[in-house]
């Protein structure tokens, strides 16, 4: 027993250091090019063409939020007037993909997998904008939030850049000691979150039988639809759940059942509902909701019979 609880902290300890490295490192890069690059894909975002979706994908990579936080911000595109297809990529794009998801997939998955799922949804969020930009915006936006839309809001510095946390000085110069500081605060934000999900994570890893969930979870295609239905309308940041994830996978639950639980939960949450229902109709949300449950049960059938770890 002694041996057990001396494994979990070492496993605990590593895991915690590791990602809050991680957090730390990959957070001011991103803070950096956010500061320089986010108003400039703005700009090319209002052409509704095939690479406005492209530029919608990589500003929503370069603001890695979680599901709620993308709403400030999408909610600007809209009102810019971006086009609609571009802000659907958007906001489909920061809650599950950035670097920080990925670099944690290369180091707790396998690279194939971290590679597989960059492309995955980068595709599949490319060609789910193409089919929503052919749908009338209009006919999708509450009558009060259309009402609202006008063309001389813009996308604040609170909103979309880092100088909103304090990385810039007063002059507007990016300094690494303005970057460390904001990334810092964000940290402490994240730090009780991280803090229990990796005793969890070193918790399943050394105490639960490694063939308790395979008894249980099977991977087929209806688990994996009421795996993301009821992802959905949880609040999950896949940066912060992919330790504990690992550590379900090695307790014998399928690497795909997974993946789709926390791309679902991810991608959609029940207050970001609430933020979106403020701005569109009923209709637009139950096509919010297939949209992130197709790409979650999609990715997991996928992995579930393709890929093994």
């Amino acid at each position: 027993m002694n041996l057990t609880f001396s494994s979990y902290f070492v496993e605990f300890f590593k895991l915690f250091f590791e990602i809050s490295f991680l957090f730390f490192a990959v957070g001011m890069l991103m803070k950096f090019l956010q500061h320089r690059y986010a108003n400039t894909f703005q700009k090319y975002l209002a052409r509704d063409s095939l690479f406005s979706y492209w530029r919608g994908i990589l500003l929503g990579v370069m603001t890695p939020f979680c599901s709620c936080s993308t709403i400030p911000v999408f909610r600007s595109l809209l009102q810019t007037k971006c086009s609609f297809g571009a802000s659907m990529a958007y906001l489909l794009t920061s809650p599950l993909l950035n670097p920080i998801t990925f670099v944690l997939l290369l180091k707790i998955l396998d690279w194939k997998i971290a590679v597989f799922y960059t492309l995955f949804i980068m595709f599949s969020i490319f060609m789910i904008s193409v089919f929503v930009a052919k749908i009338d915006s209009k006919s999708l936006l509450s009558d009060e939030f259309a009402r609202s839309l006008s063309p001389r809001f813009s996308l604040t510095p609170t909103q979309g850049k880092c100088c909103a946390t304090s990385c810039c000085s007063a002059s507007n110069k990016l300094t690494l000691k303005g970057l460390f500081i904001s990334e810092f605060q964000d940290y402490k934000k994240i730090f009780p979150y991280l803090l229990i999900g990796m005793a969890l994570g070193a918790g399943i890893h050394n105490f639960l039988p490694t063939d308790f969930l395979s008894s249980y979870v099977r991977g087929n295609i209806w688990e994996l639809i009421l795996l993301a239905f009821v992802a959905v309308f949880l609040y999950i940041r896949i940066d912060l759940a992919l330790p504990l994830g690992l550590a379900l996978v090695q307790a014998g639950m399928p690497v795909g059942s997974m993946m789709c639980f926390l791309i679902a939960g991810g991608g959609a949450s029940l207050p970001e509902f609430i933020l979106l229902r403020s701005m569109f109709k009923w209709r637009f949300l139950m096509l919010f909701i297939g949209i992130v449950m197709g790409i979650a049960i999609s990715f997991g059938w996928i992995l579930n019979h393709f890929f093994s770890l």
